[in-house]
């Protein structure tokens, strides 16, 4: 795993993995700054929760081509955002979500899957989504060793 300062919404190359809820709902903080900049991600998203109850969505990765080489993987790691100063990190989920990712990758480049890096923002599911960044990022290393961590710097 490494880390890297920089906007992970400046990646042209590669895959950039954020964790959503089951709710419908990319509100805040690099989610709606998703939904911004890549609408067809909120699309598809609203479109795979409309098919199938939310229950069956956690623990699973759904992959939304942005552009010729850019990919967003909504990792749905948490069922509820609210209410607020509480976890909502579904860890056992987190994880799943985070294999079913490193997957997909290994199917769609199975000579070298490191040729689509995967961009993972520095804190995923630990700011709003309340879980703890030491565990979260056990469960990156384990799941997606060489996954780049972007800690935000403009």
């Amino acid at each position: 795993m490494g880390f890297v300062k920089g906007d992970i919404l400046d990646a042209k190359h590669g895959i950039i993995g954020h964790q959503v809820n089951c709710r419908m709902v990319m509100g805040a903080g690099l989610a709606k700054q998703i939904r911004d900049q890549y609408p067809i991600v909120f699309t598809e998203y609203n479109e795979v929760m409309g098919a199938a109850p939310i229950e069956n969505r956690l623990g699973k990765c759904q992959m939304v081509q942005t552009g010729p080489d850019l990919y967003v993987a909504n990792l749905f790691g948490q069922m509820d955002h609210f209410p607020k100063n509480v976890r909502h990190t579904d860890y056992s989920a987190l994880s799943m979500a985070l294999h079913g990712l490193n997957s997909w990758r290994k199917i769609n480049w199975p000579d070298d899957p490191s040729v689509m890096p995967v961009y993972l923002p520095s804190g995923l599911g630990s700011g709003l989504a309340g879980g703890d960044w030491v565990i979260v990022k056990e469960l990156i290393a384990t799941a997606i060793p060489d996954a780049i961590i972007v800690r935000y710097s403009k």
